[in-house]
C-alpha cells in the first residue's frame, strides 16, 4: 500500500480547501504541474498518491 503525501489527521476543515500555492517551498512551477493533473487544493493532493505526485513533480533526494 503507498503513502498518502499528508496524513489523514490534518484538519480538513481549515486546510484541505484551500489552494495548493498555500503550501510552503511549492513554486510556481510545481504549482503549474499540480494544476495541470487537476490537483488545485490541498485536498486533493493530500489524496492523490505520494507515487503519482512524485512522477509529476520529480522526486528530491533528501526525500526518499
Amino acid at each position: 500500500m503507498e503513502r498518502l503525501i499528508f496524513h489523514i489527521d490534518v484538519k480538513p476543515e481549515k486546510m484541505w480547501s484551500l489552494p495548493v500555492r498555500n503550501l510552503l517551498f511549492l513554486g510556481k512551477a510545481s504549482e503549474q504541474k499540480l494544476l495541470n493533473q487537476g490537483i488545485r487544493t490541498i485536498g486533493d493532493l493530500a489524496r492523490e498518491r505520494e507515487a503519482n505526485v512524485q512522477l509529476w513533480l520529480g522526486e528530491k533526494p533528501e526525500h526518499r
